[in-house]
């Protein structure tokens, strides 16, 4: 996938993480997905883009697990208008943060209902493209979701695949094997191994989604935007994490 292809899929990702449609019962309906030392300058920035402003009804945001910059994040969006609140099961913006296995460049990406969401948008062109060229590589990844379920995690039983938000198979992860997935920018190797699921290879150009760690808890996902691929662990109870 050429470079313009794959600007246009991880913009359409930062956009719309908060408020903007409705949530489906068993997932969240928009999760944005933000690799960065520094989410707290960024957030802001992606909320105001896309429109989405506090209302009475809806701007309550908690943190799922404990964040390295949740004090900045706090500030942050507490001065555009956000309030905190604890527990998460009371609000419906959740953030999390999960590390990655090596660092990246700093990008964002939107996953809505299942799907990779498309929105162009001039000014988050340029956010990428400064975030992706002059910030320093980064190992941190922030996830924020909208309206998470919050449901104990538990163990998962398959790996879904979704290719453009059509699913194309699902491997058990009890039994150790390697498959390959025909994309829409090349392919994506999937490992099962002790019960995890991981990307062994991709033909995308920054690697995120081989470097993001296993997955093996239902709920968790990786995600490769170029490709428009998503892994997801499929089974009872769910959790928001790992992407790439």
């Amino acid at each position: 996938m050429d470079r313009r292809h794959f600007i246009k899929t991880v913009l359409s990702t930062s956009l719309l993480t908060p408020l903007l449609g409705q949530a489906k019962s068993e997932e969240p309906a928009l999760v944005l997905f933000l690799i960065g030392n520094h989410p707290h300058d960024h957030l802001p920035v992606l909320l105001a883009d896309i429109g989405v402003e506090p209302s009475p009804s809806g701007n309550r945001f908690s943190f799922g697990n404990p964040h390295p910059s949740m004090d900045k994040i706090k500030d942050a969006l507490g001065r555009a208008g956000w309030k905190y609140a604890s527990p998460a099961s009371s609000t419906s913006w959740v953030f999390s943060f999960q590390p990655l296995q090596h660092s990246a460049r700093p990008s964002f990406t939107l996953i809505r209902d299942g799907k990779i969401v498309d929105v162009r948008s001039r000014s988050l062109s340029l956010l990428w493209t400064k975030m992706n060229s002059s910030e320093p590589l980064s190992d941190s990844l922030t996830i924020a979701s909208f309206q998470a379920t919050r449901q104990p995690s538990s163990q998962g039983r398959t790996a879904a695949i979704f290719i453009d938000g059509k699913k194309r198979g699902a491997l058990a992860l009890g039994k150790s094997q390697t498959r390959r997935f025909d994309s829409l920018g090349g392919e994506v190797v999937v490992g099962i191994e002790e019960g995890r699921a991981v990307v062994l290879a991709s033909t995308c150009r920054h690697k995120i989604c081989r470097l993001s760690l296993p997955a093996s808890l239902a709920g968790e996902r990786i995600v490769c935007a170029p490709n428009r691929f998503i892994l997801k662990i499929e089974g009872p109870g769910f959790v928001d994490t790992v992407t790439g």
